[in-house]
């Protein structure tokens, strides 16, 4: 029971110290449907070199979500390209149609369009800085849109010191 107690000491005081000064970047958008990269994805052919290619929706929601997070850190004078470690929690709401479905999404999955689409739209250097997705959920609502949180990243209560 010690590593759990532990455990729960450490979560407690990472979203304990968190101040408004870390806040790097929020923004909310809604969404039509959340969309997964690993999914659909159409195989094209370059000569005789076959490769993994984008589906139309994907590359939709990449373009929507780039210029969604371009046009908030622009309103929120976030500046370009943060290089920082970062602390991201990612809030995906899923609307009644969605909801309908037994099996939502593997969270795990949701976040990589998300992360690729900061990264693109240089709120972030690279999604290689992200170490942390501690807080993120999917829920259940009634409307589908998607909730991004980036946190400057404190070493102090990175939950992989025991």
């Amino acid at each position: 029971m010690g590593g759990v107690s532990t455990l729960i000491r450490q979560i407690q005081a990472q979203f304990s110290e968190l101040e408004l000064e870390d806040l790097i970047f929020h923004s909310k958008y809604t969404v039509d449907k959340h969309v997964v990269k690993k999914n659909n994805r159409p195989i094209f052919t370059r000569g005789r070199k076959p490769f993994i290619g984008k589906s139309d929706k994907l590359i939709s929601q990449e373009k929507m979500l780039m210029w969604s997070f371009r046009c908030a850190a622009s309103q929120l004078e976030v500046q370009s390209g943060y290089e920082g470690p970062v602390h991201a929690i990612y809030h995906f709401h899923f609307g009644p149609a969605e909801s309908r479905s037994y099996k939502l999404t593997d969270l795990s999955n949701l976040f990589e369009i998300v992360s690729d689409s900061l990264e693109a739209a240089e709120v972030i250097k690279n999604d290689k800085q992200i170490q942390s997705f501690d807080g993120s959920r999917k829920y259940r609502s009634k409307t589908t849109f998607l909730e991004v949180f980036l946190l400057k990243f404190n070493e102090d209560t990175d939950l992989t010191h025991h």
